[in-house]
């Protein structure tokens, strides 16, 4: 058991605590809200778990110090400490187990609901031990089944790479040539003779050259054009008066202005223009057709000279040379004509068609009205372009008859399968591998993986089977007791069809259940309807939480070897609930090995210390009560807790000052007294007469209160005191503060006299 805490630093407020007192098998340990005690049992807990990491969200605000504990422990095997340094606990104290909110809310809920990571963990809280080590045998099937399982990959890829398309059964089974070299040897020649076959198949067979192209009609048809109704006159002189006139925009001027002319007048100046030669030519001049024929004039030229570059004849050749090595590369296969194209000639008569056409094109962009050309002309440049395309038509029928030879070549060869080949080499060589040394080892250990993953998987299976055959054995047990501690709390919550659930996951189980509140279902986690946030309390959820721990506590096979910390078990509680639990801890303290309990409830340690003193002196334990109090700075420390005297009411304390006063014990504050005699005799008459005197009542009006009786009424019989009463009355009411009022000056007391109003204070109290 722990028997004390040496040292805990920089841990919450516990920066240089301890010791703490000596432990026993029941130990209190008061504190203050905000005193520490949540951190006091994060560290214990982190004990139990192993978990030091789990502390470092505590770490001393605003301190630079490491956190450190050391806590002491008594066992069979004799005394020892667990340390904490550095993050790290130097050994675990698994016997340990804690209820605080870290329990509650990793376990039961968090928030309004109750989520499937808290019933998961739940179930790892609550199955007992032999449990625990029924599933620790489960799991433990875990590694060497991954194992097992990474080995069976690797050799199932090994023997993959190797079968390639050939299904796994057909590979083992493929039998062993032993002249399967030859037959490899064979296949290959085979193979790459189709691929031959296939690479002459895909061989280009040549091209076409392309002719230029030369619109010979279109060009004379340009060359001849003339249009009658336009006298060159009138042309020559349209552009003298332009001439004369020049100035930006005066042609466009007077083309625009000619809309304007819609009759024989001028618009300008009404005269008339029916005769005027300068108009008709104007007319003329800006003539639609004639605009077109001259812009059709002034491109011949350029039009001529590039369709009769030399250029094209160079790409025909470039063309041919092209087309030419192509189908010579089926020299070898069949006889290939050489394709004859006169390269010199073609650009002998490219050359006799410029020396023709440019002048006759040059021409009529000069004279758009006139017609350029004769018929001889015509036929003459007919001729020689109809030598031009004859040279390359010829050029194309030679390409043509090469090309349909070729084609009649490829249409006789041989049709090999190389795909059929490929599978017969694949197969030969798989067997060929399949029987070596290498390829006879992956199989075994193929072999030899399979069978051990069926060894496994059916331990595994059988370790489940045994640990779900504990798990509803311990559930079973579990879910009564819930139920019974419910019950015993008053609480109107019950669990239901509490089961072990693998749904979302095989890795991890989960506690399945119902809750139902005065008969009623309720959700666990949020939706529509009654559920676990709007349905419950803040006592009924901590009633549910403690009840989950309690089951488990109490079913545990190994309670008697337990250290149990319970910290604040009376959150949320109301007085019922509080008697409840004040009966399970004292029936757990006679259970488990030591019982911790931390509280900021002085009264309820109180009330659970006088439950166990009533116990018969063989069962009650040892107990140790233990304070964590205010240290320097607003820090927290370790000090003896005297519960009798943290749970004093203000009348016990007025009676032990004044008391000591009139018997002259040392020490004592004289205005402390002074001020606490009046108090003291207002509370013992409020005490002897409750049904007589209001609360609220002081001394001077009890005084009257008690004149005022008839004789018979209870408060006839304080007669007897009013001399003391009157007497005390009158010394203290110059001791009395009234709120507003300056503050009395007690330091004139006369120590004699408050002694001996002290021993008349005690005679009313005890006469």
């Amino acid at each position: 058991m722990l028997t004390r805490i040496d040292r805990i630093e920089g841990t919450g407020l516990f920066v240089d605590a301890g010791p703490s007192v000596g432990f026993e098998r029941v130990t209190m340990v008061f504190g203050e809200n905000g005193r520490g005690k949540s951190t006091l049992a994060a560290l214990l807990r982190s004990c139990a778990e192993n978990d030091g990491a789990s502390l470092r969200a505590r770490a001393t605000l605003g301190q630079v110090c490491e956190q450190r504990a050391t806590l002491s422990f008594l066992s069979a095997a004799g005394a020892s400490q667990a340390v904490l340094d550095a993050g790290t606990w130097d050994r675990p104290i698994p016997e340990m187990i804690v209820f605080d909110a870290e329990f509650v809310a990793r376990n039961v809920y968090a928030g309004q609901e109750i989520s499937s990571d808290h019933r998961a963990s739940l179930l790892d809280f609550s199955l007992g031990e032999e449990a625990v080590t029924a599933r620790t045998e489960h799991d433990s099937y875990a590694e060497p089944l991954r194992l097992v399982n990474v080995e069976l990959r690797n050799a199932t890829a090994a023997i993959d790479a190797k079968r390639g398309a050939i299904r796994f059964d057909d590979y083992r089974d493929l039998p062993s040539d032993a002249d399967a070299d030859t037959q490899l040897e064979v296949l290959e020649r085979r193979l790459q003779a189709a691929l031959a076959i296939d690479a002459v198949r895909a061989r280009p067979m040549g091209a076409d050259i392309v002719a230029p192209t030369f619109d010979l009609d279109s060009l004379f048809l340009i060359l001849r054009k003339s249009l009658p109704m336009i006298e060159a006159q009138a042309e020559t002189r349209v552009k003298e008066h332009i001439a004369k006139n020049a100035g930006h925009g005066f042609e466009a001027w007077v083309s625009s202005g000619l809309e304007f002319v819609t009759a024989e007048v001028c618009p300008f100046c009404e005269g008339d223009i029916a005769h005027s030669t300068l108009i008709a030519a104007y007319r003329a001049h800006f003539n639609e057709e004639y605009q077109t024929l001259k812009k059709q004039a002034a491109e011949l030229v350029r039009g001529v000279e590039h369709r009769l570059q030399i250029a094209h004849v160079d790409r025909l050749e470039r063309e041919l040379q092209l087309c030419q090595a192509q189908q010579n590369q089926w020299g070898e296969n069949l006889a290939i004509q050489v394709i004859a194209l006169d390269g010199a000639g073609l650009k002998e008569r490219f050359g006799r068609l410029r020396e023709l056409l440019v002048p006759l094109a040059t021409a009529k962009s000069h004279a758009p009205l006139d017609s350029i050309g004769s018929a001889d002309d015509e036929v003459a440049a007919r001729t020689l372009w109809s030598e031009v395309t004859a040279a390359i038509g010829e050029a194309n029928a030679q390409i043509k008859a090469n090309r349909e030879a070729i084609s009649a070549y490829k249409a006789g060869l041989e049709n090999s399968n190389v795909a059929q080949l490929r599978v017969m080499i694949a197969k030969l060589g798989a067997a060929k591998y399949r029987h070596s040394q290498q390829g006879v080892q992956q199989i075994e250990t193929l072999d030899a993986a399979t069978a051990e993953k069926v060894r496994l998987t059916a331990a595994k299976d059988a370790a489940r089977v045994r640990l779900d055959d504990l798990m509803t054995q311990t559930f079973d047990r579990y879910g009564a007791s819930i139920n019974a501690l419910l019950e015993e709390f008053g609480s109107q919550i019950r669990v239901r069809d509490l089961a072990i659930s693998y749904r979302g996951g095989q890795n991890r189980p989960r506690t399945e259940y119902a809750l139902e509140v005065r008969g009623a279902a309720v959700l666990l986690a949020g939706g529509q309807g009654p559920n676990f946030g709007n349905s419950l309390s803040e006592g009924d959820k901590r009633a549910l939480a403690f009840a989950f721990f309690m089951a488990r506590v109490l079913n545990d096979a190994g309670l008697q070897n337990r250290i149990v910390v319970i910290d604040d078990p009376m959150c949320s509680l109301d007085r019922t609930r509080k008697a409840t639990t004040l009966r399970a801890l004292k029936r757990l303290a006679g259970m488990c090995r030591q019982l911790i309990v931390l509280a900021h409830d002085i009264w309820f340690l109180r009330d659970l210390d006088d439950g166990l003193e009533k116990l018969p002196t063989a069962a009650r334990p040892a107990r140790a009560y233990a304070k964590i109090s205010r240290a320097a700075n607003d820090l927290s420390s370790f000090s003896d807790l005297d519960i009798g005297l943290e749970c004093q009411s203000d009348y016990q304390r007025n009676l032990s000052d004044v008391g000591g006063y009139a018997r002259g014990v040392a020490g004592l504050d004289k205005q402390l007294v002074a001020k606490s005699l009046r108090p003291l005799v207002e509370g013992y008459m409020k005490r002897r007469f409750p049904l007589d005197i209001p609360r609220t009542k002081n001394l001077g009006e009890i005084l009257r209160l008690i004149r005022a009786s008839q004789d018979g009424e209870p408060l006839s019989k304080g007669r007897v005191l009013l001399e003391d009463l009157q007497a005390i009355n009158d010394f203290t009411i110059p001791f009395m503060h009234v709120e507003g009022e300056a503050a009395p000056d007690l330091s004139a007391i006369d120590e004699g006299e408050l002694a001996a109003f002290s021993a008349r204070g005690m005679r009313v109290v005890y006469g």
